[in-house]
């Protein structure tokens, strides 16, 4: 077992290797770590270095030069200047150049740190938004789509990868090696997407093209929702008005009840004194 940095595993069996991520420990054993990393990686592994940036760069026979920080992998081929796809295995200088011996000759490498620019290009929900900050969407609109593109004077667009997340539904970052994304079936609530471009050296765009999003009831059920408010608020008030007049009624009841009783007892009072006249 050999230690690469605080994040990956290189774990030989059989003469074979395969990358772990030590944060994914599940019970006893190692859950395998393969966010893009080629399956084919594990036989043809000959060699490995992590640089001074932490990032993982792997010699394989036939794959070329792969480098990874275990979330996204790129890779370098022949057609992109190395010797050979046959790697043998990957050295770093002090002053960062990497060295990698090919079955085709000695190639040297010094990685970019540029970070590459990150842009939207069209939304698409049941049609084409453009470009947009905000959205507004139906609940019944099933079909989301994010395009973006990625621009760097080092890596061309079509070697670009781009990490994305849509907070409100998942707060982690997640890979994806093409310039679009799509969700389905969202439910109600507020979303922001956020996409960053990565390129081939594993530079991340400082900061993210970003969309914010609320999904809402259709708005047909919004009217008919309102008018149930406006029906309800008008029972409401029809209800209180009832009320009160049914307790100024009774108000007024009482009141001529009282004077009824008032002029009772002055007749029997006036009659009481008459009677003692006659007398």
């Amino acid at each position: 077992i050999e230690l690469l940095g605080d994040r990956l595993l290189l774990i030989k069996q059989e003469q074979e290797w395969q990358v772990h991520n030590p944060a994914w420990l599940e019970g006893d054993h190692l859950a395998p770590f393969g966010q893009g990393l080629p399956e084919e990686a594990r036989r043809l592994y000959h060699g490995s270095h992590i640089d001074a940036e932490g990032r993982l760069w792997i010699a394989t026979w036939g794959l070329g030069l792969l480098v990874t920080d275990g979330l996204v992998t790129q890779r370098y081929q022949r057609q992109d200047g190395l010797a050979h796809d046959g790697a043998q295995d990957v050295m770093e200088t002090a002053f960062g150049d990497l060295w990698i011996p090919t079955e085709g000759g000695v190639s040297r490498y010094r990685p970019s740190s540029e970070p590459p620019g990150v842009r939207l290009t069209d939304v698409i929900a049941e049609a084409s938004h453009g470009v947009v900050d905000e959205l507004s969407l139906p609940s019944t609109a099933d079909f989301l789509r994010f395009e973006f593109l990625g621009s760097s004077d080092f890596t061309p667009p079509h070697r670009m990868a781009f990490v994305y997340r849509l907070k409100g539904l998942h707060d982690d970052w997640r890979p994806v090696y093409e310039a679009g994304v799509e969700f389905s079936d969202l439910p109600r609530g507020d979303y922001t997407f956020e996409v960053k471009a990565v390129d081939r050296d594993l530079n991340y765009s400082v900061e993210p093209a970003t969309v914010h999003l609320t999904v809402h009831l259709p708005y047909e059920r919004m009217s008919w929702a309102g008018g149930l408010l406006f029906a309800l608020i008008l029972v409401g008030w029809q209800t209180r008005r009832v009320v009160r007049r049914d307790r100024s009624l009774s108000a007024q009841n009482l009141a001529l009840e009282e004077q009824a009783n008032d002029l009772t007892q002055a007749r029997d009072q006036a009659q009481a004194a008459n009677k003692a006249k006659s007398q």
